[in-house]
């Protein structure tokens, strides 16, 4: 292991996303072991694919790159559309929300194609378990370790809001809360809703998430 990598690399967060991205050469095991070090974790695929979708300048940042990803092994193969909570469907949808899925047992990686690549081979999205995790992936793409990605969907307009950096405790709360209520949420004039992100997230729990 360079420990030289680890000490090195440097994050920046992508315009309050709550995602974090070092340019750092890095393979599986070193990925893991830079996100640690600097109190993150890796993304899980459901939340990055939801995240890059739903975050126009996170997604300008990661394409044409791929990074290693929490968790391996996946049973899919072929093409998948995605929902705003990252559930798939067999199938195409738009190029913007389908990912091409490689099965395997390895560890999961996920690739971003370019503008050119995304539009001709009709999608965004890459997602692997059958590479070789001592390849080095260009970037190291996490969140802060202890913490969630989520999003509520809006059960009138269908839109998704997508909220990053929430505790586990968080979550589970922001679960209860009724999707119909989306509404109201985002017009409380305490509350800011931009390209699909949420902010001021307790706010919005301490308002309308109940026991």
């Amino acid at each position: 292991m360079n420990v030289q990598k680890q000490t090195t690399a440097q994050f920046s967060e992508i315009n309050g996303t709550g995602i974090f991205i070092a340019k750092v050469d890095a393979n599986h095991k070193e990925s893991m072991a830079i996100l640690k070090q600097n109190g993150l974790r890796a993304l899980k695929y459901q939340e990055a694919l939801v995240l890059i979708d739903k975050n126009p300048e996170l997604k300008e940042q990661l394409k044409g790159e791929w990074f290693w990803l929490d968790g391996e092994g996946i049973e899919l193969s072929g093409f998948y559309k995605f929902n705003g909570n990252g559930e798939f469907t067999k199938g195409r949808g738009g190029a913007e929300n389908t990912v091409y899925v490689s099965k395997g047992n390895h560890p999961l990686l996920l690739v971003v194609r370019t503008d050119d690549s995304a539009y001709v081979g009709g999608r965004r999205f890459i997602l692997e378990a059958d590479g070789d995790s001592q390849v080095a992936a260009p970037v190291v793409v996490g969140i802060k370790d202890g913490r969630e990605a989520a999003t509520l969907e809006n059960a009138h307009s269908g839109e998704t809001a997508v909220i990053t950096g929430i505790t586990r405790k968080e979550f589970k709360e922001l679960q209860r809360c009724a999707a119909e209520e989306l509404d109201t949420l985002i017009k409380q004039d305490d509350m800011q809703v931009h390209k699909g992100g949420v902010s001021n997230l307790k706010a919005l729990i301490n308002l309308k998430c109940k026991e």
